[in-house]
């Protein structure tokens, strides 16, 4: 072989070999930044989520501190007067159709409820009623009673008379809903713990999608699929009870099918 091809081969792979060298170090930052990335908006998510639970939660103990401070309340209470306490309960939602009240005994029984809906279980269970009946403050957070439905609920025990008794306040999530999808800058949805959507800022968009989500785990990940072959960056976290269980998944898609066509063209350059 001529030495001036051999130089020319060596060079060559020299310049092959620095490309691959800072072809690694290069794909090495991309996944690093990437990773960042995905950290940030996974806390950001849970941040907004966060301050919206909080403020929803407030709501409901401005409606429920009132009522229970007023003496109409205290003697339909102590007189068990159904016909009273369903009334004050109604005026106090001022018939919002997305707010429910639960009036229970101090044996955690349901005396009345505001919602008609017959397949819709209590706003708490069992063990919220025994904490709050048990401790001095309110208790609140996120419920499913149907499958249709979650609710951000603020449960508070109160006594009169030496007759105590839980008033749980709630109001559909759906509601914080818009708000969270401004904030992400994307579609959101709630989801069951399996993964099915009970309700969302564009109904039936995961499952006509495609998507193949892990909701366990807090996990930002990118899918490709559905009828046009969008490219989604899927944030989804779990959400528990106030007894930390996991009750079900937050998720938020964005479609980032024209920011992946430009990273393409760019790495194609």
């Amino acid at each position: 072989m001529p030495l001036r091809t051999r130089i020319t081969l060596v060079i060559l792979s020299t310049v092959l070999a620095l490309w691959a060298a800072f072809a690694g170090i290069f794909y090495g930052r991309e996944l690093e930044q990437r990773r960042r990335y995905h950290d940030a908006v996974l806390q950001a998510q849970a941040i907004a989520w966060d301050k919206l639970q909080a403020e929803a939660i407030r709501r409901l103990d401005e409606v429920a501190a009132p009522l229970l401070a007023s003496p109409a309340w205290t003697a339909a209470w102590r007189d068990q007067d159904e016909a009273g306490l369903d009334q004050l309960l109604r005026q106090a939602i001022g018939g919002e159709p997305l707010w429910r009240i639960d009036l229970f005994d101090h044996d955690r029984r349901l005396v009345l409820s505001t919602s008609s809906a017959a397949l819709e279980a209590p706003l708490v269970e069992g063990g919220w009623l025994t904490r709050v009946l048990a401790g001095p403050r309110a208790e609140g957070g996120l419920s499913q009673p149907s499958p249709s439905r979650f609710y951000m609920v603020s449960a508070h025990a109160f006594s009169a008379d030496g007759i105590s008794g839980v008033l749980a306040v709630g109001s559909d999530a759906a509601g914080l809903l818009p708000e969270l999808s401004s904030m992400m800058g994307g579609e959101v949805f709630l989801l069951t713990s399996r993964g099915r959507e009970v309700v969302g800022t564009r109904p039936g968009m995961p499952g006509a999608e495609q998507l193949a989500l892990a909701l366990r785990e807090p996990a930002v990940t990118e899918h490709r699929g559905g009828p046009q072959g969008s490219t989604y960056l899927a944030v989804a976290q779990p959400l528990t009870g106030p007894d930390h269980r996991r009750i079900g998944a937050l998720l938020t898609l964005r479609d980032v099918t024209s920011e992946r066509a430009r990273d393409q063209q760019l790495a194609t350059w």
